[in-house]
């Protein structure tokens, strides 16, 4: 095996070219390299084969980026192999968020997995599942006591017993991101109209629909550019914003699941219901350190997601993925936060972020050093 992480990327003229995950691929490059591994990126050459299997690809070695804007200028593409890399950053999104037709007409997300065992892959498609099947998701969220109030969309009648007919709701699909397809309705009258005429897929999920417009409290910016957004972007009441948690989970010498969490602010545009991402604000992980609510939940969280995820009583043993948080009022209130969504399958890693990737890089490394 080659000392080096692989990203591993859908077909040609994705993401390759202008990375929108893990932004700004040339300093991942560069940290790496820091940490004496190697940083080389794959394209597939075939479509998703409904199968965990290992897929054909082309491999360019030390690609060149763009120093200020982090775009692919140069690579060299050539047969290989994925097996030859013992870290790798599955980024085959088609392969993890396949729309496969149910009998009841609906769509479900479907992860299949490349072919290679857990402690070699981020994430592998166990973790993958859990974002795609937000079911799953809320029940490990609400195990510990950080979920919101859920219904299946079909069971609505549910939702209004305890909330009442015209109680505003927001409604989620099974397998989104980035917002696609979550809708804000004001009464379940509104809400059966959209069922009715099959506006929305009837294995989405309804929850109760809470103030996230006022600025969160208690935060503290990680740099001088991040307290000039914070007070320019968290100051009124205009807009959503989340606490995002970066999770990253590996396994130590002895066995046991070990965590990193890391705080940012996500921030919307303004004047919406729910969150449209607009930028992300670096939070001192001091502020919300070990021994905080949301940290030491986070932590919890991505440990169950693992320990779910595994097989034969053996959690999966590496995992990186977010818990995106809810606050109305204070981040160090329990009773201010919950838990809106965790998302497993490579989310956004921006640059605003950098203890969090800065704890992914080692991450990498070190799972990797022990497949060498």
């Amino acid at each position: 095996m080659k000392p080096a992480v692989l990203m591993l990327y859908g077909p040609y003229g994705q993401h390759p070219w202008r990375e929108d995950m893990f932004h700004r691929p040339d300093m991942i490059q560069a940290n790496l390299k820091k940490l004496g591994f190697g940083f080389d990126i794959a394209v597939v050459t075939e479509a998703p084969s409904g199968e965990n299997r290992v897929p054909n690809v082309r491999i360019a070695e030390n690609p060149v980026y763009d120093q200020a804007t982090g775009d692919l200028l140069e690579a060299h593409f050539k047969p290989g192999t994925i097996e030859d890399y013992p870290s790798i950053i599955d980024h085959w999104v088609h392969n993890f968020q396949d729309e496969v037709l149910q009998l009841d007409g609906t769509y479900q997300r479907t992860a299949y997995g490349i072919g290679l065992p857990p402690e070699r892959l981020w994430n592998h498609k166990r973790i993958q599942t859990f974002g795609n099947r937000k079911d799953l998701m809320e029940e490990i969220i609400t195990a510990h006591g950080v979920g919101i109030d859920t219904y299946a969309v079909l069971n609505y009648e549910q939702f209004v017993d305890k909330y009442g007919a015209e109680r505003t709701l927001i409604y989620k699909p099974q397998g989104g991101s980035r917002g696609k397809g979550i809708e804000v309705f004001k009464s379940i009258a509104d809400l059966h109209l959209a069922l009715t005429t099959k506006r929305i897929a009837t294995n989405g999920f309804i929850q109760p629909y809470l103030n996230v417009k006022n600025p969160i409290q208690g935060v503290k910016p990680a740099s001088k550019e991040d307290a000039r957004l914070l007070k320019t972007l968290n100051a009124m009441a205009d807009r959503p914003r989340e606490i995002r948690m970066h999770v990253i989970t590996t396994t130590d010498e002895s066995g046991q699941l070990r965590t990193e969490a890391y705080p940012m602010m996500k921030i919307s545009e303004p004047n919406r219901d729910f969150l449209k991402y607009q930028t992300g604000i670096g939070i001192d992980p001091a502020c919300l350190g070990e021994g905080s609510f949301i940290h030491d939940k986070s932590v919890e969280l991505a440990q169950a997601v693992c320990k779910a995820a595994g097989e034969s009583g053996a959690p999966v043993p590496q995992y990186y993925g977010v818990f995106d948080w809810l606050v109305d009022g204070d981040i160090h209130n329990p009773d201010d936060v919950r838990v809106g969504d965790g998302n497993c399958r490579g989310p956004g890693l921006p640059v605003c972020a950098a203890a969090a990737r800065d704890a992914f890089f080692r991450a990498l490394v070190v799972g990797g050093k022990k497949m060498l």
